[in-house]
């Protein structure tokens, strides 16, 4: 049979509707256009729409049906954050705080101005936070502001979304793109082995170093210095939490914390290499992923670690309207001014120690320049930390297994801060430095602007932190046994079980274990009834129905 729809640019609206036709939920009062609407109501006359529908559309159609949740938001419509605590009223910015925001981050606006024009269908939300990243990675150890201890800004990012509407792939390109654009050494390799990764944290040289080209070998040997402080972007970044089970990369999730926490130095023996020594590491993660592909790969006690913690995990806050990018060739690539001022920010911070002092062991330690606390902002921040990692704590309503993330937001704030405010530096200093390699300029100076704009995004990242939670903490189980509900709200009758098979698209096996589930707790019962042409068959159904 032809299509009858043979376009494949289905509006995300009409998806949505007959995505909720097709589960079984309502849809009568949705917005769609005539023609999904007269589609919609010759489905509902079908016992299985879902099949008919198959028969009926092409395959594009179909995936874009498919790929809308039917149980969630609307598109274009904001998800309500699932139950995320007030920020108390003594930790809310102050309208002049606000008003001090605006003012601010002219190089973040700029780039995620752009990244959003090039990839209009990634979440806004990942785009800013990548870009901030990214000016995170420019840093490389070389500014602080010291509190209880000296902080680096440095960022460990999750990317989490379904596979393929929210183009996390697509988004992580640009990022690539401008990093490589600005600054190519500071990204490191995508794969490792577990002694390849530490060799290069410690800055030695590949084993193939000699079969390199001139170019490869350059470009290794610019990112030396750095070593032990460049990024990592990993397009499935669960990957890095499921390796840990193999018994080859034992003893990753101590490392990777401990990195994070910028300490003097980290070594590590192995039995093949001897001991490999990290000096003043401060590597930056970015990584995307599924929520399915993470609860697969990781376990509470990632939760309870801290490893989580250290991550910002972000989630959409909607679904996007169906967009694709008008930029030309040109506009596609990263704008001149905006490579130029990341790279500009790179290079007039402290240089790092020469590669000859590193490789005679002296360890000479990267030079970092003191952020200084312009006026109200120290107090700003001590009263939203004390907030987050104390008071709310107490709080019923912040659930255990965020406590170790609530306990780090106002540190993942201060980074922030840190590099809104040296970004603001950078755009307004000269390029002169002394004969040590130290810049003359004046002090880096985080304001209550600096610091307003770092909690707005630092409480976005709150919400999607329990956005993500909500998304993840529905088992395969209870998905499979609200897809079998949702089928069986249609067949009032029943259906067998080699007629649920074909109907839910579900697995045998996780078919039963969801009947078995639902039949205990009462909300499935069993009936036999005679068969037409043999013995007795098992029919399930809803409580309350009658067979036919």
């Amino acid at each position: 049979m032809s299509d009858i729809l043979p376009q494949p640019q289905i509006p995300r609206q009409d998806a949505y509707l007959l995505a909720r036709l097709i589960a079984g939920q309502s849809w009568d009062d949705l917005p769609a256009s005539p023609m999904a609407r007269a589609l919609a109501s010759n489905l509902a006359k079908s016992k299985n729409p879902e099949i008919d529908a198959k028969k009926m559309l092409g395959r594009e159609w179909m995936m874009a049906i498919l790929s809308e949740d039917p149980v969630g938001p609307p598109p274009g419509k904001v998800a309500t954050p699932s139950e995320v605590p007030t920020l108390p009223r003594i930790a809310q910015l102050s309208d002049e705080a606000i008003r001090q925001s605006k003012t601010v981050g002219g190089w973040l606006d700029d780039a995620t101005k752009w990244a959003v024009a090039r990839s209009p269908m990634t979440p806004p939300i990942f785009l800013e936070a990548g870009m901030i990243w990214a000016a995170g990675l420019a840093i490389a150890r070389r500014v602080h502001m010291h509190v209880h201890e000296p902080i680096y800004p440095h960022l460990y990012m999750l990317w989490v979304a379904r596979t393929s509407i929210f183009k996390k792939t697509t988004g992580m390109s640009a990022i690539v793109d401008l990093v490589n654009a600005a600054m190519p050494h500071m990204l490191m390799a995508n794969d490792y082995s577990p002694e390849s990764f530490l060799s290069a944290l410690a800055g030695q040289p590949p084993e193939n170093y000699d079969k390199l080209t001139a170019a490869q070998r350059a470009l290794l040997e610019k990112a030396r210095p750095h070593a032990g402080r460049g990024g990592i972007m990993l397009d499935e970044a669960s990957s890095m939490f499921g390796a840990r089970k193999k018994d080859y990369m034992q003893g990753q999730t101590e490392m990777l914390l401990r990195l994070y926490d910028a300490m003097p130095s980290f070594s590590r023996d192995i039995r093949s290499m001897g001991m490999i020594t990290i000096n003043y590491p401060a590597i930056s993660i970015l990584g995307a992923t599924t929520p399915t592909a993470l609860a697969r790969n990781s376990s509470q006690d990632d939760w309870e670690t801290g490893m989580f913690a250290r991550f910002a995990m972000l989630y959409p806050d909607r679904l996007l309207d169906y967009k694709t990018s008008t930029l030309s060739e040109k506009e596609y690539q990263p704008p001149k001014s905006i490579v130029q001022r990341l790279a500009n920010l790179h290079t007039k911070l402290p240089s790092p120690p020469e590669m000859a002092a590193v490789d005679s062991g002296e360890s000479p330690k990267p030079i970092s320049l003191a952020c200084i606390a312009g006026p109200g902002m120290m107090e700003a921040y001590q009263t939203y930390s004390k907030t987050l990692s104390f008071d709310m704590l107490l709080d019923t309503t912040v659930t255990e297994s965020v406590q170790p993330n609530y306990s780090r937001l106002p540190t993942m704030a201060l980074k922030i801060a840190i590099i809104l405010a040296t970004l603001d530096w950078a755009d307004n200093t000269t390029t002169d430095k002394d004969s040590f390699g130290v810049l003359n300029a004046p002090n880096i100076v985080i304001t209550l602007g600096h610091w307003a704009r770092a909690q707005m995004i630092a409480e976005s990242w709150r919400s999607s932190l329990h956005r993500l939670l909500s998304s993840i903490s529905e088992t395969d189980d209870a998905r499979s046994e609200k897809r079998l509900i949702q089928h069986l709200t249609r067949w009032k009758e029943g259906r067998t079980i080699n007629e649920l098979v074909n109907s839910t698209g579900l697995s045998r096996t996780h078919l039963k274990s969801a009947i078995d589930s639902l039949v205990e707790s009462g909300e499935l019962e069993v009936v036999k009834v005679a068969g037409k042409r043999g013995p007795q068959a098992t029919i399930y159904r809803l409580p309350g129905e009658q067979t036919t």
